[in-house]
């Protein structure tokens, strides 16, 4: 008999919670037993009787050796804004935009297969954009294989992670706060609506952002497609995750990575920033 292979490597999340932006690694995806040896089923209902799925990944950060879980639930159902007035479209190479209808959807779009969107799709097809080093040159999709998913597998990730293409990413640590009968608890998680590829981290080493220097940078993004002069994918993502309205609403530190301090951290809708701390 001839064995091969290496020794799984083991993936516990810290007790010590942490806020900010990281670097991570993707170590594993749907953890096949909990903590008790019992299979977990990723698979389920929403209340509307819709079949549901949980993306589970574990990843480590890559200067503290940490690991963090970043989820995504999916459901098979169509994507609306609020008022149902404009559906949500994703073509095959995973760009989405929202219309009225099929027929008010840009040329440059269209030039790709589309379809309209399910729910969770799109935060996790940014994820895949993020995480695997594509060459655009080349023809290529990302498309999810949506019937795979209804059935619990995660098998085509899993394949991906064997390949040359993934590489770090870009995430924020943040703490979700929850209060019921009275007890208030703590979740740990990496936020999944905002992942970029890891080499971004750099530019949050280097750069404050002040509440002048977000508010000049939505300024820009407002006028973007008169100017023709588009904001860079990290700024992007640091006046998304700040938005009042649509970022980040658990506790989260727009900075490096640090230890969670309950109550000294803000969300959105309240000032982002403590313009005293030195530590960026």
């Amino acid at each position: 008999m001839s064995v091969t292979g290496s020794k799984r490597e083991a993936t516990q999340f810290s007790d010590e919670k942490m806020v900010g932006i990281g670097e991570f690694e993707v170590v594993e995806f749907n953890k096949e037993l909990d903590s008790d040896g019992k299979e977990i089923d990723y698979t389920g209902e929403s209340k509307d009787g819709n079949p549901t799925f949980r993306i589970a990944v574990t990843v480590k950060e890559v200067k503290t050796g940490k690991y963090f879980p970043l989820s995504f639930f999916l459901e098979d159902k169509e994507v609306t804004t609020k008022d149902g007035s404009k559906y949500q479209f994703i073509n095959e190479i995973g760009r989405t935009t929202y219309a009225e209808e099929e027929s008010k959807l840009s040329e440059k779009f269209t030039a790709f297969p589309y379809r309209k969107a399910k729910a969770g799709e799109a935060e996790v097809v940014g994820f895949l954009d993020a995480w695997l080093d594509i060459d655009r040159s080349q023809p290529y999709t990302l498309d999810l294989d949506w019937k795979s998913l209804r059935k619990g597998s995660v098998k085509e990730l899993r394949d991906l992670q064997k390949t040359d293409l993934p590489r770090t990413i870009m995430g924020m640590a943040t703490v979700r706060i929850s209060e019921k009968d009275g007890e208030v608890k703590e979740y740990q998680q990496i936020y999944n609506r905002n992942i970029l590829a890891g080499y971004n981290t750099k530019f949050f080493r280097t750069t404050k952002y002040t509440e002048e220097m977000l508010e000049n940078l939505r300024e820009k993004n407002r006028v973007a497609s008169e100017t023709k002069k588009w904001l860079k994918a990290y700024e992007k993502f640091a006046i998304d995750v700040t938005d009042p309205q649509f970022g980040i609403k658990d506790a989260y530190y727009l900075g490096m990575m640090k230890p969670y301090v309950s109550g000294e951290h803000l969300a959105a809708g309240e000032k982002v920033l403590d313009e005293t701390d030195a530590s960026y």
